[in-house]
């Protein structure tokens, strides 16, 4: 009997030490959403992921105030809140809706996994009681969150793919500009009551044009920068990278006209007679940055719009889905590599 008495102690001591190490490894719940339990653990694993995919490192200067009224730390610690409501309320919302992960998201998580533990280490991630399979986990069910985000809004989609190719066309040219505008003391550009630009005298504007007109007949042989250089009078050049949908008529038939590395003649702008030497007819590789950042800013819109919305509708006006007091915890600063 005694033996019998003794098992069963041991065996309600065990299933005790077996519960609080699982509650011990995921550590203590932070957020409760639509059903969703994220515990510590998990938060922890965004806040690296959060780190390492903005490039925040030791050089940043937390203490420091982002736009006037929160210091960068409490930036970026709000935009990981974010982060972390979004994905988790975006991810249980497409599974609601019989959404399924594809093959293609599993292996580029994992190869984002990779990356990131390649730099913290797997000693790092011991720290935070973390494994590459628990940063593949989270990087998972945010790229499932993009997809869905972006999947959501098929009218807001359709009418980016109806957008030409020409307004996303970029050239690049060195400019030089003849100024037939008056500037004030500090270099601003003068304006008259109704914002017009102030024009100088029509004297000075024959002489600009030639002067632009002498520097277009040198610029065709010579360096265009050296002789920008050389010029004085106001005389700027520098390097441009324009879109080609907003340049006036003008411009645009002045770089139609162009092959590239070639001069143009002088011909008038909006601040002077301008100069250029066409770099490159169609910069892709601009457009393609641009067009990532506007994919990207368009991407956070539509995620805050949708997880704003989740959120009204499965917390509404529950201030208990934090746990205000280990979240206080969280230090974005304690992510760094």
């Amino acid at each position: 009997m005694k033996r019998v008495r003794r098992i069963c102690v041991f065996i309600m001591i065990m299933t005790l030490v077996m519960s609080l190490t699982g509650c011990g490894k995921n550590g203590a719940l932070v957020y409760t959403l639509n059903g969703e339990k994220v515990y510590r653990r998990q938060v922890d694993a965004y806040g690296l992921i959060y780190v390492f995919d903005h490039g925040i490192n030791g050089d940043t200067k937390f203490e420091e105030y982002y736009e006037g009224f929160e210091s960068y730390s409490e930036h970026y610690k709000n935009a990981l809140e974010n982060e972390i409501v979004t994905t988790v309320l975006l991810n249980k919302e497409a599974k609601n809706n019989g959404n399924k992960i594809s093959s293609e998201q599993v292996t580029e998580a994992g190869k984002k996994a990779k990356a990131l533990v390649d730099l913290y280490g797997e000693d790092r991630l011991k720290e935070y009681n973390l494994t590459l399979a628990d940063i593949e986990n989270i990087y998972e069910m945010i790229i499932f969150a993009d997809e869905y985000a972006v999947e959501s809004d098929e009218d807001k989609k359709e009418e980016k793919e109806e957008a030409s190719d020409e307004d996303d066309r970029y050239v690049s040219v060195y400019q030089v500009t003849f100024p037939t505008v008056a500037f004030d003391d500090q270099g601003m550009v003068q304006s008259d009551s109704e914002g017009k630009l102030i024009q100088v005298s029509v004297d000075e504007m024959n002489k600009m044009k030639e002067a632009a007109d002498a520097f277009a007949e040198k610029a065709t042989s010579g360096d265009i920068e050296k002789l920008a250089d050389a010029e004085g009078n106001g005389v700027t050049g520098a390097n441009k990278t324009l879109k080609y949908s907003d340049l006036t008529g003008e411009y645009k038939d002045v770089v139609d006209g162009l092959s590239e590395n070639r001069v143009s003649k002088a011909f008038k702008g909006e601040y002077g007679y301008y100069v250029i030497k066409l770099l490159i007819k169609d910069d892709e590789d601009h457009s393609n940055l641009i067009s990532k950042y506007e994919e990207q800013k368009k991407l956070a819109e539509d995620k805050k719009e949708l997880s704003d919305k989740l959120l009204r509708k499965y917390v509404g006006d529950d201030k208990n889905y934090r746990k205000d007091k280990e979240w206080d915890t969280v230090k974005i600063e304690n992510y760094i590599p």
